[in-house]
């Protein structure tokens, strides 16, 4: 047997998985030259684990409306196996078909579909068209920190807030989700241009049935293999562990042994436990036997559960936001509590959950027999009613109406529906460069911490990296700023990027403006990146990319500066190799002078000699320096005053005060 060497193994799967992302471009930026067809709706839950959350609710809604039955439906599921119940229930109804996630059907209906409705995020290529409609729901209120409120690297959160960016409608179930996810969380405000509906979870309509409708769920639950046979339920439904959703922890196994203990330790004569875990950990239990009889299949909501559950058991998963509104009880088994609160954080105290907070199990079986006899503790029922009201309060059975109401029919009128909370702060983009540790990125740091974040909302750009040096000037900037990371790259066809590298061969990228498909690609990376957001000013303050230097250019209505450090060398030699491409790069990027409002250079000695040797490129007056040619350097009397002249003195650069002030 020949035996194949593993390098070559590695080059070969790369080469593979090349050639296949380069034919998901190209299918994607085909369709996406196709029209976009108003009646087609695209649904994507967890990643495409399932027909479930909100989307599975709103897809519902709009099924059964009258007035929405010429509207066909596109669901994502990544296993059809996985999900058989309503691959079946859906076999012959034409409206409806399936797609796996990242393949060519996907990308197409990514494309095209006049609706977009998604609990978590598209993937990085993704970039709503202006004729589409997307709807991010998000899955659940968070008790554990997100976002850059987890003081995590942009690098994390980066896919997650160019999504919410790109929405035109995020859901809220409360008041408290809007201010601190995604104004706080995900530092939306003043930035985000879409609406936020506030009119709690269409997910949480399927907790409001009837007694007949209870037994219909627990029938479900029955033919899944679950032996229910007349006891009340009491559901085990933790959240999923580790550092990365993306890669959980496998801690089904342990799950399974706190169920089986907590079996021991109650009537089960009077009640059945049920586990119901996380979608993205439900994979480590779904094939295991030991499982059989007590794991509730990830095909079934979990809020259609939830409507038969008489005690929820959790940990700090949202679920337990959602129970409040059936007013039964839970009861929380957190024994790692002082280790995820440390690395992940929560936004509310174990203190004033509304349930008792345990360690063990058998603490918790202490609970839940209390529970059993007489009720929840009376300090445990105050804090429910406190917590419902706060968290619930909008939650009647209706909400996927009020939902279908102003998405689908357009109508805001008597419903919340808000803008993010804005200030008069004015909005400045920088692009900080690579942040590798040298001079560019020492004077950027510097800048940040220089500029008065009460007058301005101030947000940065770099590339992707895990470069630990790299990560370390993430982590040093001022903890005002707003950190976008690029993730992914541009879309468009091969031969339109053909045409772009060869402009960027000849040193001439002036064609991003004057050519019409040129000057889409660009637009169309700049919505990728940042949706709908405006700012005030762009900042190329790097100089140094041709990439950031033309993209720069395509902000919407802002004023637009780039730093020419250490001055530019126009007779740059054409030598092979780093400096061949380096020369390119310099000569193509001076091809965009003149499209900037104001080339900055770092003294008034280097713009003067800057202004004479790159007359060609660009009129004299757009030509200034971070010092006026009156300014003299402040001799050191105090750092705050140091940085208020530096402060100044950008604020004089990009246009923001007279030169003469």
């Amino acid at each position: 047997m020949r035996i194949v060497p593993r390098t070559a193994s590695i080059r070969a799967n790369r080469a593979v998985d090349r050639i296949r992302r380069a034919a998901v471009a190209e299918v994607y930026a085909f369709w996406r030259r196709r029209p976009v067809d108003p009646n087609l709706v695209l649904y994507e839950s967890f990643a495409g684990n399932g027909m479930l959350c909100n989307p599975e609710a709103i897809f519902r809604g709009l099924r059964a409306a009258p007035d929405f039955t010429h509207l066909k439906h596109v669901w994502v599921l990544a296993n059809n196996h996985d999900n058989l119940s309503v691959t079946r229930e859906f076999a012959g109804d034409s409206s409806v078909r399936f797609v796996r996630p990242q393949s060519l059907a996907y990308y197409r209906a990514l494309a095209t579909s006049g609706y977009l409705i998604n609990n978590a995020t598209f993937p990085a290529q993704f970039s709503k068209r202006i004729e589409q409609v997307y709807l991010n729901t998000w899955h659940g209120t968070p008790l554990k920190r997100m976002g850059y409120d987890i003081g995590d690297r942009a690098a994390r959160v980066g896919n997650v807030v160019r999504n919410f960016l790109l929405a035109d409608y995020l859901l809220a179930a409360n008041r408290f989700m809007t201010e601190q996810m995604y104004e706080t969380g995900h530092r939306l405000h003043n930035i985000y241009r879409g609406h936020i509906i506030e009119e709690g979870y269409p997910r949480i309509d399927r907790q409001f049935v009837d007694s007949s409708g209870v037994a219909a769920i627990t029938e479900r639950l029955e033919a899944t293999g679950l032996p229910i046979g007349g006891r009340k339920i009491i559901l085990y439904a933790p959240t999923w562990k580790g550092e990365s959703f993306a890669r959980p922890s496998d801690d089904a196994a342990e799950l399974l042994r706190r169920v089986t203990e907590l079996e021991a330790l109650i009537d089960t004569k009077r009640y059945v436990v049920l586990l119901k875990i996380h979608q993205v950990v439900y994979k480590f239990a779904a094939e295991r036997t030991e499982f059989s009889g007590r794991l509730v299949p990830n095909e079934i909501p979990t809020n259609a559960v939830l409507a038969a559950t008489e005690i929820l058991v959790t940990d700090y998963s949202s679920t337990f936001f959602d129970f409040l509104s059936t007013g039964r009880p839970i009861a929380f088994l957190t024994p790692d509590i002082d280790d995820y609160a440390g690395y992940r954080g929560l936004y509310t105290e174990s203190d004033n959950w509304p349930g008792p907070v345990v360690r063990t199990v058998s603490e918790l079986a202490v609970e839940l027999n209390i529970i059993a006899r007489s009720g929840p503790r009376p300090a445990s029922a105050q804090k429910y009613r406190v917590m419902a009201q706060k968290y619930a309060g909008h939650e009647d059975g209706h909400a996927t109406e009020r939902v279908i109401d102003i998405v689908f029919r357009g109508q805001r009128d008597g419903y919340e529906v808000r803008h993010v909370a804005t200030d008069d702060r004015t909005s400045i983009l920088i692009n900080v460069g690579s942040l590798r540790p040298g001079h560019i990125t020492t004077a950027a740091l510097n800048l940040l911490n220089a500029i008065d974040h009460g007058r301005y909302d101030v947000s940065v750009v770099f590339p992707n990296s895990r470069v630990r040096g790299v990560l370390e000037k993430q982590a040093e900037i001022h903890p005002a700023v707003r950190q976008f990371v690029r993730v992914g790259g541009m879309n468009g066809a091969k031969i339109a990027h053909l045409r772009r590298r060869y402009q960027w061969h000849s040193a001439d990228l002036s064609a991003h403006s004057r050519s019409p498909r040129q000057k889409s690609l660009w637009d169309e990376e700049w919505t990728r990146c940042f949706g709908s957001s405006v700012f005030d000013y762009a900042v190329d303050f790097s100089g140094r990319d041709p990439l950031w230097a033309t993209l720069m250019l395509h902000a919407p209505s802002a004023r637009r500066s780039i730093w020419l450090h250490d001055g530019v060398s126009v007779e740059v030699p054409e030598t092979d190799g780093e400096n061949h491409r380096q020369s390119q790069h310099t000569r193509g990027i001076l091809s965009l002078y003149r499209e900037y409002d104001n080339l900055v250079s770092t003294s008034p000695e280097l713009e003067e000699i800057n202004a004479e040797r790159l007359a060609q490129y660009a009129p004299r007056e757009k030509f200034v320096s971070t010092f006026d040619r009156e300014d003299v350097p402040p001799s050191p009397p105090d750092a705050l005053n140091h940085r208020a002249a530096a402060f100044d003195r950008f604020q004089r650069a990009i246009g923001a005060l007279p030169r003469s002030a």
